[in-house]
């Protein structure tokens, strides 16, 4: 049997006043949904377990079968691993964006504009890092770059106790309140100062503001974590598995479940992506012996961090579908919505206990596999 996750990252999204409450799924024309759907089981089911912030990372191991209470220890570990970085025991790596600040004189003041920096390029991006390496870098404390916007800080003989607030929650706010606290906190605080100053004039910077596009202020910190402990995936489920995306979180947990990942060219983790390119990728795998790919569809995440950036409100979910299967993160569906769906005879519909975790269905492909 084979085997294709379908995994559209921040789809659910939540209801907008814009949409008349519907969500962005609800209000979109989804003609090929609707077939699955009319002839498939469909279930929700919660892919942040409960005391577990939600986040792609929690997510994406609870769905790929790993349960995030044991196999999860920080984000920006996951991404170390797919730029090559190698931690050791006693490693930090802390998540390093690149972001677009507002221009008041007080770091305290200024407004975070951009998480991204306008989804600078990857190019772009290693110039900038590395002239942040040069700047800040030393045996203890090394940057290294990833992709477009996102990168990693390693620090050496560190300590977890910090705490740290993703970019992307804290857009159109001042940032006072959200720089870093706690353990190394003051030290990182003043990276992000001095990253202001090293970053203002680069070449890079220069080109982007006169082109109209959103330069790379300043370096943001999150996502901090300890070395990755995961197993393989083929040794969990007897299965071969493959993982499509191009972003290092979920490259880094292919390389850390010994799962393959090839590389599309082509494919960015945005709107332009290589969409048919990522198609092909998945029967290719297919045709090489995987029983099982799994195809992440990241777009819908940035968007829907976009459309809150513009003024629509709400915290984006995550839904994904498996031959009409619907899940979700613990939001994204309103209870009217939840309503309908039961309420419909399109479907044969199966609703799994909400409190049921993402990670004890996928357990179920090795009890197949064994039948």
């Amino acid at each position: 049997m084979k085997y294709l996750v379908i995994l559209g990252d921040g789809m659910a999204d939540r209801p907008l006043d814009k949409l008349g409450g519907k969500t962005p799924l609800e209000f979109a024309s989804t003609p090929n949904f609707d077939k699955l759907a009319a002839g498939a089981q469909i279930g929700l089911v919660k892919t942040i377990p409960d005391g577990m912030k939600p986040g792609s990372d929690v997510a994406n191991l609870s769905v790929l079968g790993y349960e995030p209470e044991k196999y999860y220890s920080g984000r920006s570990p996951l991404e170390a691993l797919s730029i090559g970085v190698i931690l050791k025991d006693d490693d930090i790596a802390v998540r390093t964006n690149l972001v677009t600040l507002s221009d008041a004189p007080d770091l305290e003041d200024k407004v975070m504009l951009d998480y991204s920096s306008g989804e600078i390029s990857t190019a772009e991006a290693q110039e900038l890092i590395g002239a942040v390496q040069d700047a800040l870098g030393d045996e203890n404390f090394s940057f290294y770059s990833g992709v477009s916007y996102r990168h990693c800080l390693v620090i050496a003989h560190g300590s977890m106790g910090m705490t740290l607030t993703a970019p992307h929650d804290i857009t159109d706010k001042k940032v006072g309140d959200y720089l870093p606290k706690g353990v190394m906190g003051d030290v990182l605080t003043e990276f992000i100062r001095r990253s202001g100053e090293i970053l203002a004039k680069h070449p890079v910077n220069l080109k982007r503001i006169a082109a109209g596009k959103h330069p790379a202020t300043h370096i943001w910190f999150w996502g901090a974590g300890t070395k990755p402990a995961l197993v393989s995936f083929e040794s969990r489920f007897k299965l071969k598995g493959a993982i499509i995306s191009a972003v290092d979180l979920l490259k880094g947990i292919a390389k850390g479940t010994e799962m393959y990942s090839p590389n599309v060219k082509g494919a960015t983790g945005t709107l332009s992506t290589n969409w048919r390119g990522k198609a092909n990728a998945a029967k290719q795998c297919f045709a090489m012996g995987c029983d099982y790919v799994y195809l992440l569809r990241l777009p819908p995440h940035g968007s829907a961090r976009r459309m809150r950036a513009s003024g629509r409100r709400g915290r984006q979910g995550q839904s994904h579908r498996k031959g009409g299967l619907g899940a979700r993160r613990n939001v994204g569906l309103s209870e009217a919505s939840e309503r309908r769906l039961r309420n419909s005879g399109a479907a044969r519909s199966r609703y799994p206990d909400m409190r049921q975790n993402a990670y004890l269905g996928a357990r179920a492909l090795y009890d197949i596999q064994k039948r």
